[in-house]
C-alpha cells in the first residue's frame, strides 16, 4: 500500500472520533485539500518528503513540547534545581496516559481534537506553500 494511502486511511479512521459537527467539517475540508494536493504532485513520496511539511510539523512539535514543559514546570514545585510534580498532577496525568483515547471523558477528548485540528490545518497550509 502506498504511504499516502496509509495517511488517508488513518485520517478516515480518525474521522470516526470526531463527533462535533464543526470539527468534523474542518476534518472533511482538510481531507479534501489533502486529496487535491496529492493529485497535484507527481508521486506520493514527493508530498511525504516535502521539506515545507516536515519543517512546519517539526516547528509545531517543538512548540507543543515547549508549551507542555512550561505548563509542567509551572505546576511543579522547585527545590534546589529540581522540579517536583505535585501528587494531584501525577495522579491525573498517569490516569490520562494509561487511558485509551476512546475511553477518555469528552472534555479530555476535545483537547486532543483541538490538537488534531491544529495539525491538520498546519498540513493544509504547508501543502499550499509547497
Amino acid at each position: 500500500m502506498k504511504e499516502i494511502d496509509k495517511i488517508l486511511n488513518s485520517l478516515d479512521e480518525f474521522a470516526g472520533y470526531l463527533v462535533d459537527e464543526n470539527v468534523g467539517a474542518r476534518y472533511i475540508d482538510a481531507l479534501s485539500d489533502l486529496e487535491a494536493a496529492i493529485e497535484k504532485h507527481e508521486s506520493d513520496s514527493e508530498l511525504l518528503d516535502s521539506e515545507i511539511v516536515k519543517e512546519t510539523l517539526a516547528e509545531y512539535a517543538h512548540e507543543a513540547w515547549s508549551g507542555w514543559m512550561k505548563y509542567l514546570f509551572d505546576k511543579s514545585m522547585h527545590n534546589f534545581g529540581a522540579a517536583i510534580i505535585p501528587a494531584w498532577a501525577v495522579k491525573r496525568w498517569s490516569r490520562q496516559m494509561s487511558t485509551k483515547y476512546s475511553e477518555l471523558p469528552e472534555k479530555e477528548k476535545e483537547s486532543d481534537r483541538k490538537e488534531a485540528s491544529s495539525i491538520i490545518n498546519l498540513i493544509k497550509q504547508a501543502i499550499k506553500k509547497g
